[in-house]
């Protein structure tokens, strides 16, 4: 009695020997393959399975969303496949399904996927990638719930993102850049200070004009290398972003309107970027807080959500109040 006791305790706890367990590794050579309707509200061609073109990329633990019309059972158990293409082992995704109007909604979280096949394969995982972002198989299977026999299979790609890879992707080519811009600067000029000699002007000073301009570019230009290593495609940029590259291009060219007259022949140095006439400007070190505030905002928000985030009109509006009350003075020196 207590032996038969302790089986049923023990068979409750694990439930049947369907749940849970893996259909991933069934052999389907003899089963039809089935569309997969939409793949987080995209839809699927059937080309999609025979060629590394991921319809959407999905970041490390998110949820996806896989919609199948296939004519099954509403008792049927749906599972989720993932490996790497050029691997063998699934990972099995258990997903929670509703069924309406006979399409069936699979949704289940992206689990941390073992990264040593593409490790010890690294160029097969670049050909199949899409800048940088690697190409996974997704394998969608129904199921019986009673013998755990596949009745139906669909299988596609999908793009997973890596965003270390993603980030080494931006900063390398942002680096990159900013050592040939650096080395670009002809003559004494901030010799030793590859990143001064960049917004020194001819006249030999470091200009915030520039300064702003030549940040507002490496941010934007990086944070869209990162989201585009995120997605495998172009993005959008948003209007606020082009708004404020706008403003420090004007900025730059109304700053270098500076009568030659007024300038010091003093040897450039980053105390430049504040000091007006050998004093602290208001007008400077608000235009220089505000852009550091506005930049390090994209930096974080693109980190956080993986897009170029919108930049509130208002905020807009007091950038280029900033920048014009930082140009304005130097029109009103030029024509008197």
């Amino acid at each position: 009695m207590r032996r038969v006791l302790f089986a049923v305790l023990a068979f409750l706890a694990a439930g049947p020997a369907w749940a849970g367990g893996s259909a991933c590794d069934a052999d389907v050579s003899s089963l039809s393959m089935s569309a997969i309707k939409t793949i987080a509200d995209k839809p699927v061609s059937a080309a999609d399975a025979d060629h590394y073109e991921p319809p959407l990329a999905f970041p490390m633990h998110s949820p996806i969303i896989v919609d199948v019309d296939w004519k099954k059972p509403d008792s049927t158990r749906y599972q989720l496949c993932l490996r790497w293409t050029d691997a063998s082992a699934w990972t099995a995704i258990e997903p929670s399904v509703v069924t309406q109007n006979g399409v069936a909604t699979l949704e289940g979280d992206i689990p941390a996927l073992d990264i040593a096949p593409i490790l010890k394969k690294p160029l097969v995982w670049l050909a199949n990638s899409v800048w940088l972002m690697p190409v996974t198989s997704l394998r969608v299977l129904a199921v019986d719930p009673l013998s755990g026999n596949a009745l139906a299979y669909g299988d596609t790609h999908i793009g997973i993102s890596v965003p270390m890879a993603a980030g080494g992707l931006a900063l390398l080519i942002a680096v990159g850049v900013l050592l040939v811009l650096s080395r670009c600067k002809v003559g004494d000029l901030a010799k030793d200070q590859p990143l001064l000699r960049i917004i020194t002007t001819p006249d030999g000073r470091a200009s915030l004009s520039q300064f702003q301009l030549m940040l507002w570019t490496f941010v934007v230009g990086a944070c869209a290398c990162y989201v585009m290593g995120l997605r495998g495609e172009l993005v959008d940029i948003s209007n606020g972003t082009l708004v404020l590259l706008g403003v420090s291009a004007a900025a730059a060219v109304g700053g270098a309107m500076k009568p030659a007259a007024d300038i010091a022949a003093v040897p450039p140095s980053w105390s430049q970027l504040i000091l007006e006439n050998g004093e602290i400007s208001p007008t400077r070190v608000q235009m220089l807080l505000f852009t550091l505030i506005s930049a390090a905002f994209v930096v974080a928000r693109v980190g956080a959500t993986g897009e170029i985030p919108e930049i509130p009109v208002n905020y807009q509006l007091l950038m280029g109040i900033s920048n014009g009350i930082y140009v304005l003075p130097k029109f009103v020196t030029k024509a008197s």
